[in-house]
Formats: structure tokens, sequence, C-alpha cells
């Protein structure tokens, strides 16, 4: 870990150079990042010795046509309807990973929500609020960002919404097959089915589909 001043060189990427330039403190975190992970903001929280409910993902929705960034939770799941309400939209679902690629200038896996190419409406989860620093996507894949929420609000011009849902909740509640779960299946959220003897039990199997985790999709 390293609290970063100033950044030059081939080391920085958009997001340190932005913050540099908005003089806002960070601090820089890398790991080695495996291919193969299944979730790429779990691996960061794991590999950094984080609490989940700190390391936040980043993801791109399409809402009445527009472009909308949301923050949250590496573990939770993004909430489409209320994103679309923090910003007074209507239909919501995620960009696709190409759309979020170009717009961003990040590769799926690393993209930060700070330096994009694009500025766009930025909504972080409410419960950023509750800590004193919050750890995102540097920018590329096994690189986070330590910052404090007020500045993250800041330097992305964001608001605070209540946008994350926990998955595990959500699950509970389908026990088949239904458009909800296809839904979950955009939003980043892979499931699988089994039979038991009496219903359908939905199996959550979470896949990279996140900022980090991947953009539809984390």
């Amino acid at each position: 870990m390293s609290t970063v001043a100033k950044q030059s060189g081939s080391s920085g990427t958009p997001a340190t150079v932005a913050l540099t330039k908005a003089n806002i403190a960070f601090t820089t975190h890398t790991y080695d990042h495996d291919p193969a992970a299944a979730s790429f903001g779990l691996e960061a929280a794991t590999a950094l010795g984080l609490p989940v409910e700190q390391v936040f993902k980043t993801l791109l929705a399409d809402i009445d046509g527009k472009l909308v960034v949301g923050i949250v939770p590496v573990h939770r799941k993004l909430d489409l309807k209320a994103l679309a309400a923090s910003v007074g939209g209507k239909r919501a679902a995620m960009a696709e990973p190409a759309v979020a690629e170009r717009s961003t200038g990040y590769i799926v896996g690393g993209i930060s929500p700070i330096g994009q190419k694009r500025a766009l409406p930025t909504v972080i989860d409410d419960s950023a609020t509750t800590f004193q620093t919050v750890y995102v996507s540097g920018g590329r894949r096994g690189f986070d960002l330590g910052i404090a929420p007020s500045d993250l609000t800041e330097i992305t011009n964001g608001i605070f919404a209540r946008i994350a849902r926990d998955e595990t909740a959500y699950y509970r509640r389908h026990d088949g097959p239904s458009s909800a779960l296809r839904s979950a299946y955009k939003a980043g959220v892979g499931v699988t089915r089994r039979r038991s003897s009496s219903r359908t039990t939905v199996v959550r199997s979470l896949l990279n589909m996140e900022s980090r985790t991947s953009v539809t999709p984390g």
C-alpha cells in the first residue's frame, strides 16, 4: 500500500492522474490477478485482505437510453430499479461490456469510476458513507485505489443513494425460471438450476460480470 501525492510515467492510470490533478489523497493497492478468478471484485477483497463491504465494483447501466455508473459493494447486486429512480429514470438495463469499454476507456475487469473518457452520471451506494475509506478499481486488473467516500463523490461528481441489494435474499425469493431471473444474467449474476423432489432450487453462481467483476455486471 502506498499513499500517493503524485503519479507520473507509465505507472499511472487515468484514475490516478485525475486524482493527482485534483489534489485528492488516495492509496494504491496492487495484487496478482488470477485470470481464472470467478469474480474480479471478490478476488480483490480477498487478495487485499479487505472486508467485502468496503470494496466496491463499478457497473454501467443504460437508463432510458443514457449510460449511468452505479458503484456497489462487490458482494452485493446492483438494484437497477433503484439506480433508475435515483437519477429520475424509468427503464434500466445493464450496459453491454463493449459499450462500457468504449465509454470509459477501460477494459472489463479494470473499469474505474474515476478518470473515465466520458463523464457520466454516477451513483454510489450509500453504504459507502459508513467507512472512512472505500476501495475501487484503479483502472486495470489487479490494481485498486483507497479513497474517502466524500472524495469519491467529488471526483466523479456523484451522489449517494441506496442502489445495492443483497443477492442471497434476491435468490431466496425466486424458486424457478422467470423474467426476473433472466434479468439477473444481464445484471451480472449467473444462476444454475437443479431439481429437488419438491421444487426447482435456484443456486447462486457469481460470475465476473461487474466492472472489476465486470460491467454487465462488479
